[in-house]
């Protein structure tokens, strides 16, 4: 599979965010959506959002269409072909895990969000974006061997409304740091 994006990619992105699920699949996935529509790709949302208002404006405010997401893999695989969908970005803990697969037989390269877990997912990419998540990536069960692990924080995923407050010029001593007891000091 080319993972390199090319513009007019189609790419959906199957997450939910709600008071039981939480919105930090949302977020995350808010800011890989701006960078793919600034990569000129086309972006499409799959699931539901509930919860308070700025929940559910996140994807309007950015003109990022939302379509419930099929829960079967062979529901949601169809689904997917029929958005023309050319890759998919599964960010759950409740997607069932038969999903990735089912999407990569039918030709859809698959991107799996986690938080050190597959949570049983074969895709084609995992982005784990965790402090420390470089050491867990070639030792995952389950992992498939001709996969791409991306770990570490250099691939944090930030909304542009979050990078436009850093400073356009960042020297390292004026750097941020997060003492022990977690406060943010200059």
């Amino acid at each position: 599979r080319d993972h390199v994006l090319a513009p007019g990619v189609r790419v959906g992105i199957r997450c939910d965010a709600g008071p039981r699920t939480g919105v930090g699949h949302l977020i995350r996935c808010v800011a890989l959506a701006e960078e793919l529509l600034r990569r000129r790709a086309e972006v499409v949302f799959l699931g539901t959002l509930d919860g308070p208002a700025w929940v559910k404006g996140q994807l309007p405010t950015r003109n990022l269409p939302l379509v419930p997401a099929h829960a079967t893999p062979l529901r949601l695989t169809r689904q997917a072909l029929r958005l023309r969908l050319d890759a998919m970005v599964i960010d759950s803990y409740v997607t069932d895990p038969a999903c990735a697969d089912s999407l990569r037989r039918a030709g859809v390269t698959v991107l799996v969000i986690v938080d050190g877990n597959t949570r049983g997912q074969r895709a084609d990419l995992y982005l784990d974006q965790n402090l420390g998540a470089e050491e867990a990536g070639a030792d995952v069960p389950g992992r498939p061997a001709d996969s791409i692990w991306l770990a570490g924080i250099q691939y944090v995923m930030l909304r542009d409304s979050v990078r436009t407050l850093r400073p356009r010029i960042l020297r390292r001593d004026l750097a941020p740091r997060v003492d022990t007891e977690c406060k943010i000091t200059p």
